[in-house]
This record gives C-alpha cells, sequence and structure tokens, in this order.
C-alpha cells in the first residue's frame, strides 16, 4: 500500500510541475533512474520482466527526444549542429555504446544479457534531452532545474540521517553491508544515499566562500552533507570531500578572510557534535574503526586497494587477451571462458576499470577526452566571468574524477551529463555574441 502512494504522489507531482514548465521533465528522469532515490526497488513497478522503474527514465528520455524532432523543429535544429567537438564526442561515445549493444548480440547469441547489462550505459542518451530542454534558455532553465534538484537532495539528506541515527527506515533497499559496534549495528545504504549529494556539497561550498546567499544557510547545508557522507562509511567519500574544500578555498577570494570563518563554523560544528554525543554514535565508531586500516598499514595495503588492485589487472589482463579495442561489452563473460568477479566484465568498485572491462580502451578512452575537454570549456568559462556556476562545476569535475577509485557510479554518462550540457550551452553563447 505504502508503494502505491508513493508512486500515486509521484505521478501527481510529475503532472503538476509538466504543466508549469516542461524542463522539470529533467528531475523526472534522475527520480525514475534512482529509483526515488531507494525509496523504490529496482523491480518495483517492472513490466514482466522486462522493463525494470529505472528504465521508465530512459523511455521519457527517448519520448521527449522524438516529441521535440518532430513537434519543436527550430529546438532540434540545434543537435545537429556539429560544429562544437565536445558536443560530436558525445554523439559518437553514444553510438559507440550502441554498436556495442549489437557487438555482444552477437557474442551472446542473444539480447538477454545485453539488454541487463547494458541498459545503464544506454541510459546515456538523456543528455540529448538535457540538451534539447536547456537550449533555448540554459540560464533560466538550469535554474528551475537546479533549484528542484536542491530541494529534494536536502530532504534526501534529512531522511538518510534520520535512518542512520534513529532506525526509521524509508527504503526499499536493503543496506549493502551491516557493520556491528559496541553502540549498536550501523547500516550501509548505498542506493539510499542522496545521489546529486556532491553537487551540492561542491556548490554551498562556493557559496559559502564567495558570501552568496546566507552565509550560515551555507554552513547548515555543507553540515548537512558532511554528515551524509560520514554515515555512509566510505573513506574515499570523505577524502573526495576534504579535497574538495581545500580546492573550493584555494580559488575563492577573500582567503584571509575565509580561514577565519572555517576555523570558527568548525570549531562550532566539533561543539555541537560534542553536546548531541554524535561522537558516541555506532556511526561514528564504526568510521574510525574503518579508518584505523589506513593508519595502520597505510592506503596501499589496505583490503580494498588491494582488491580493487587485484581486479583492475585482472580485467586489464583478460581485455588486453580478448579484445583490447571493444572490450566484452555487455555480454556474460562465463560463456566466453574468461573469469571476473561479476558476471560482466564491469566493476561497480572503479571507474576506470568498469569502462575497461566492457568498453575496451576506445571506450575508455572516449569518456576521458569528453571529460578532459569539459574540464578545458569550465575553465575558459571561469576565466571569462561569466556565468555563476563554473566554479561549482570545476569541483565537480574534479570530485568525478576522484571517485573514479571509489566506485563506477560516475562512469555512467547520464550522472554528470546535465552539468556538462549546462557548461557546452554557456560556451556556445558566449561564443555567438564575441561574433
Amino acid at each position: 500500500m505504502g508503494k502505491i502512494i508513493i508512486f500515486l504522489t509521484f505521478i501527481f507531482l510529475f503532472i503538476f510541475l509538466i504543466r508549469k514548465d516542461i524542463v522539470y521533465i529533467i528531475p523526472m528522469i534522475f527520480l525514475f533512474y534512482t529509483n526515488i532515490n531507494g525509496l523504490l526497488y529496482y523491480e518495483d513497478f517492472a513490466q514482466k520482466g522486462v522493463i525494470k522503474f529505472p528504465d521508465y527514465g530512459f523511455i521519457l528520455s527517448i519520448l521527449i527526444i522524438i516529441y521535440v524532432i518532430y513537434f519543436k523543429r527550430s529546438k532540434a535544429d540545434s543537435i545537429f549542429n556539429t560544429n562544437n567537438s565536445l558536443l560530436l564526442l558525445i554523439y559518437f561515445h553514444l553510438f559507440y555504446y550502441l554498436f556495442l549493444f549489437l557487438y555482444s548480440v552477437v557474442l551472446q547469441g542473444s539480447f538477454e544479457w545485453p539488454v541487463k547489462n547494458g541498459r545503464f550505459f544506454l541510459y546515456g542518451i538523456s543528455i540529448i534531452t538535457f540538451y534539447l530542454l536547456l537550449v533555448k534558455d540554459p540560464v533560466g532553465k538550469y535554474e528551475k532545474v537546479v533549484t528542484f534538484l536542491k530541494i529534494y537532495t536536502i530532504v534526501f539528506s534529512i531522511m538518510y540521517i534520520i535512518y542512520n541515527y534513529f532506525n526509521i527506515n524509508f527504503y526499499r533497499y536493503e543496506a549493502f553491508e551491516i557493520i556491528e559496534t559496541d553502540k549498536g549495528m550501523v547500516n550501509r545504504n548505498f542506493a539510499a544515499f542522496p545521489y546529486f549529494l556532491m553537487y551540492f556539497y561542491c556548490l554551498s561550498l562556493i557559496d559559502f566562500f564567495n558570501r552568496k546567499g546566507n552565509s550560515f544557510k551555507n554552513v547548515l547545508l555543507i553540515f548537512l552533507y558532511l554528515i551524509c557522507m560520514v554515515s555512509v562509511l566510505t573513506r574515499g567519500i570523505i577524502i573526495n570531500a576534504g579535497i574538495i574544500f581545500i580546492l573550493a578555498y584555494l580559488i575563492s577570494g577573500n582567503r584571509r578572510t575565509n580561514i577565519i570563518y572555517i576555523l570558527f563554523f568548525f570549531g562550532l560544528g566539533f561543539f555541537v557534535l560534542n553536546r548531541i554525543h554524535y561522537f558516541e554514535t555506532g556511526n561514528f565508531l564504526a568510521l574510525i574503526d574503518r579508518s584505523r586500516e589506513i593508519t595502520d598499514v597505510g592506503i596501499g595495503s589496505t583490503g580494498n586497494f588491494e582488491f580493487r588492485t587485484k581486479e583492475f589487472l585482472n580485467i586489464f589482463n583478460n581485455v588486453v587477451q580478448f579484445n583490447p579495442l571493444f572490450g566484452f561489452g555487455f555480454v556474460n563473460t562465463s560463456i566466453l571462458g574468461f573469469h571476473f568477479n561479476l558476471d560482466s566484465a564491469g566493476s561497480p568498485d572503479n571507474g576506470f576499470t568498469n569502462l575497461l572491462g566492457i568498453s575496451g580502451f576506445i571506450g575508455l578512452a572516449i569518456f576521458l577526452i569528453i571529460i578532459i575537454k569539459w574540464g578545458l570549456i569550465n575553465i575558459k568559462l571561469q576565466r571569462l566571468k561569466i556565468d555563476d556556476y563554473s566554479k561549482v562545476h570545476f569541483l565537480y569535475i574534479i570530485s568525478i574524477v576522484l571517485s573514479f577509485m571509489n566506485g563506477s557510479s560516475n562512469s555512467f554518462l547520464q550522472s554528470f551529463g546535465l552539468f556538462l550540457i549546462y557548461d557546452l550551452l554557456i560556451y556556445r553563447m558566449y561564443l555567438k555574441c564575441i561574433k
């Protein structure tokens, strides 16, 4: 019954937002892709085992593309403008995955496994939807989308904290791992972790260091996001957050004044956390216990590092032996006589490993060139000082690269495509203005 209420609420919200502005389809697509941030399960509302819940986001993206091409021709014409090298790279990237899908069907001898393993990569087509919905007014429409995403990131962050510290479970996805501590059991639920939390952490840092908006609210948001990062008990995320914090401080103005603010607010935060006995919770003890491994043996000798290094070398050697150009595609690799930790050549633990195993050296190279090209455009935007989000996106690009060492979620084009498209459109607007 609860699942039905959630779904009906979601549908009514969808209808309400669409009536106001079609651009709100963008956050709706992400709600599908993330199973409403873990509130629903992958198999909820599935259609006879063929269409899973995230697939509705993919279908919605395709429908919007078809609608715009046929009924909004003026918008659609812009996607055929191939003067921009980054846009060309994105098209090539998407067509490459379509090629990999056909390649996998030939290897597998059926559609079942290529569809099962390849669907998440094919979701990248939604980047074209983002482009079409933002192209006419990227500044105004992007602001609406970011505001909506910020609201539900805050809501999901609060829910995640309540889940971790008050044992109220909102989620259909079960915890990935349960850790026993002296203060009770601690859950590590990755599916419930707010999907865009890292982006809005970067945004809040830039707003705070540049005195944009209310500084007190920005500090509260930074602490909210940091508590969520601590709660997921992933050391890589915390290291990532620390590096991003330092970079945000370095690229900001008024660094001398900002260091005083940093010391004051972190001192205040430490005092508040101590008063509410946070340092005696199971989550904090579990994090300290996991961190102790690094101090005892060093990062290079931790169990996770050794496991991921071994996995990378195994996938690297298998790809070189089988097909270094295209990798293994989306097949069930057991039929090819190769051993992997999963049924596919992908990896959930490292973005580079994931791309290498699935798409070979060609796919990995295309992806990295897209990231580099985006970074170069972003640096130009920062120098021009024509957009408020350029510094935020710079930090987020760094965060994406750092996250590759800790997981594979950002190795899918749709995970960051919205922010890439915005920078692309803003830079294109600038080039038109100077001509």
